[in-house]
């Protein structure tokens, strides 16, 4: 399946958004807008599910089927990923994103932006040395304008069990 706009694909919920790895997504802007991002592997959300807060799950992935798209498909490589979340960006157990092309060594993103008050991390009783590793080429981080007083705002509530 191919999810094609040939420029800006944009979704924005603050229940759960779910996105395929089955599909090309093929678009030069991609913006992604929940109350949180849970960051894992499967099998880490999976095991996390009962506390997880409704939100997208982003594994190592998805990422890559974000970013991929399909040239000799005429489907654009994304240039610019945004995502926000008006809670927080939580990572679960030992995880790897990154939008680094092992041929080139060069990150496929010419930017990733996270836009959010807080990043979290967790870990279980059977992995308490979990490593969160995010890599990319270009990152900006911004908090979330609380409307008043160049503030951010508030981050979520730490989820259960974090």
């Amino acid at each position: 399946m191919v999810l094609d706009s040939q420029g800006t694909l944009a979704f924005s919920t603050l229940g759960t958004l779910t996105l395929g790895t089955n599909v090309q997504y093929g678009a030069r802007y991609i913006t992604l807008s929940v109350g949180d991002i849970n960051a894992g592997t499967d099998a880490a959300l999976a095991a996390a599910a009962a506390d997880l807060p409704p939100g997208l799950m982003l594994s190592s992935q998805l990422l890559a089927s974000l970013v991929a798209g399909d040239p000799s498909a005429g489907i654009p490589g994304l240039l610019t990923l945004t995502l926000t979340a008006s809670d927080s960006f939580n990572f679960y157990g030992d995880v790897s994103l990154s939008t680094i092309d092992p041929a080139t060594g060069q990150s496929s993103l010419q930017q990733l932006t996270l836009n959010t008050p807080a990043i979290y991390g967790y870990t279980t009783p059977d992995d308490p040395n979990a490593v969160a590793t995010l890599t990319t080429g270009t990152l900006v981080w911004n908090g979330l304008d609380n409307g008043s007083n160049n503030a951010s705002a508030a981050p979520g509530a730490v989820p259960a069990n974090g």
